[in-house]
C-alpha cells in the first residue's frame, strides 16, 4: 500500500544549507489517517540538519489518496523524504 499524493508542499531551503551548497535529504516516518491526511511524523535518526524544520512543516501539509485495504480506507505508516 503506497497512497498517491494529492497535494505536496515544497519547503524553502535554510539559508545555512544554501551557503554550503551541499545536497541534503530529510527523511520521516509519516502516519496517515484513513482520510489521507498526515496525522503525525517523526524524523528518522541520522536525517535532518538545518533543513529538517522546513521539511517537517512542508510534509505536514501533504495530502494523500486514502490507503484502501479490503475496500475500506485505512490508516497507514510510511516513509517520506525531501531532498534539497
Amino acid at each position: 500500500l503506497r497512497p498517491l499524493p494529492i497535494k505536496k508542499v515544497y519547503p524553502l531551503r535554510a539559508s545555512q544549507s544554501r551557503a554550503t551548497g551541499k545536497a541534503t535529504r530529510v527523511e520521516f516516518i509519516v502516519r496517515l489517517g484513513a482520510d489521507g491526511q498526515v496525522s503525525d511524523l517523526q524524523l528518522l535518526p541520522g536525517s535532518g540538519g538545518p533543513d529538517a524544520t522546513e521539511a517537517e512543516r512542508a510534509i505536514r501539509q501533504w495530502t494523500f489518496e486514502p490507503a484502501i485495504q479490503a475496500g475500506k480506507a485505512v490508516p497507514l505508516v510510511m516513509t517520506a523524504f525531501i531532498e534539497f
